[in-house]
């Protein structure tokens, strides 16, 4: 989604905040999103992509002891609140609905879209999702199921 608005022109900043799997080492030289918000020192730079200058990118960052605790922090407020002065569009990937801080980033959100594996997730695990999501933000702002890795057959291209 974020590549594809960056491509219309549009001013995009992806966040990996899916800091449950961040790994504990850094994969970058650059800060990431665990290390912005875990100490104020970190000047919050998203970094840019080559061939996509519209493009922002902030990754995940190492896995801090207790991602609930940073996503809900005031600091993660503040930086979405100055990031949405600067971008157009801000997509944010969090960790499974099920966990405290997806619920909390979809507060943050103007609007949350639900992903799903095809083959994987089962729907007794994605309607506890939007349940979970309808009690803390209003039911316009969910817009809707991403499939992914959907095996759409031969017959699919014909159509």
């Amino acid at each position: 989604l974020a590549i594809i608005l960056a491509q219309h022109h549009a001013s995009v900043l992806y966040i990996d905040a899916d800091l449950r799997s961040a790994p504990n080492n850094s994969p970058s030289s650059h800060p990431g999103l665990s290390e912005m918000l875990s100490d104020e020192a970190v000047v919050p730079c998203p970094n840019s992509i080559a061939g996509l200058p519209s493009l922002s990118v902030v990754h995940a960052g190492t896995h801090p002891p207790c991602p609930s605790e940073l996503i809900a922090s005031s600091r993660m407020a503040s930086l979405l609140t100055a990031w949405r002065d600067e971008f157009s569009f801000i997509v944010i990937h969090g960790p499974g609905a099920v966990f405290a801080d997806a619920l909390v980033l979809a507060q943050l959100s103007d609007a949350v879209l639900v992903s799903a594996e095809a083959g994987a997730t089962t729907r007794d695990e994605i309607l506890p999702a939007f349940h979970a999501l309808s009690r803390q933000i209003p039911d316009h702002a969910v817009l809707g199921l991403i499939l992914k890795h959907a095996n759409h057959g031969p017959s699919y291209a014909r159509a």
